[in-house]
């Protein structure tokens, strides 16, 4: 267990000494900065929430509220500590090359009708912007929320969290109509198994180191990623290669696909409400 995961425990355990009112109080400060930009050094976060806690857990012993001791507005508080936390660029580097790595399937998977995968590096730019770009706007959304006095109704969360998921499936979708040729690299079947493979253990062993909430959150890509491998390896052998091209298979393939996405945007959209206080 790392040292980060060990604050995240211990603030959690903590967290239970706290009456209703304080630990209200507590939790929007750190759902409003643990969805931090990704930048920041999330060690340094973890340990300012504990100190917070501690001190609001001292402060409940001596009979005052967190907001007589912090004052009326948590997002000050919020802002001001987020402000003096250090960026941390090795962190930055690991999601973009998650992002990087997601994006591949997306980029090479395009056509599985074809004796050779296409891979477009001006495409894998653009799917890796999208995606990283409609996480980003998925967890400002529920940031922007945190410390609003009238939360948004549950049914206008799912709305907006839906139509940023079809947005981002859109531009994924129809990038390859609009970019052009140029940039494409021709790749045999068996390199782009090997790619895809390696990229897949990458981003699962990846996903799975992460800190719990954000786990949760990238894990809504696996299903769809492994459904593509699996694709790839069927479309490789003549055999199920015929099946996946005849019409029954390819409406096999099709409601796989639409099936990943659901689940995608299912996991994703639990994730983000579940990682605010795990």
């Amino acid at each position: 267990m790392t040292k980060t995961q060990e604050m995240i425990k211990q603030n959690n355990e903590l967290r239970e000494q706290l009456n209703t009112e304080n630990k209200a109080y507590y939790e929007e400060i750190l759902i409003y900065m643990r969805l931090r930009n990704w930048l920041k050094d999330e060690e340094d976060i973890e340990s300012k929430l504990l100190e917070i806690l501690q001190d609001i857990i001292s402060a409940q012993e001596d009979g005052m509220s967190a907001k007589e001791y912090f004052g009326q507005e948590p997002k000050e508080i919020a802002d001001e500590i987020l402000s003096n936390v250090p960026i941390n660029w090795l962190d930055g580097l690991k999601i973009l090359g998650l992002v990087f790595g997601i994006s591949i399937f997306f980029s090479i998977l395009s056509d599985l009708s074809a004796d050779q995968y296409k891979f477009n590096l001006l495409q894998l730019i653009v799917h890796s912007v999208t995606i990283g770009a409609g996480v980003i706007i998925c967890l400002s959304i529920l940031k922007k929320s945190t410390f609003e006095k009238e939360k948004s109704s549950s049914k206008l969360e799912i709305l907006l969290f839906g139509a940023t998921f079809a947005g981002t499936i859109g531009i994924l979708l129809a990038s390859s109509y609009f970019i052009s040729d140029a940039w494409t690299i021709a790749l045999p079947k068996e390199i782009a198994l090997v790619v895809t493979t390696l990229a897949a253990l990458g981003v699962t062993w990846k996903v799975f180191i992460l800190p719990k909430g954000e786990r949760l959150l990238w894990s809504s890509f696996l299903p769809i990623i492994w459904l593509f491998v699996l694709l790839a390896f069927l479309n490789y052998f003549p055999a199920s290669s015929d099946w996946i091209q005849s019409s029954n298979g390819k409406v096999v393939v099709v409601t796989g696909v639409i099936l990943g996405l659901i689940i995608n945007y299912l996991i994703g959209f639990y994730a983000i409400k579940k990682m605010d206080v795990d």
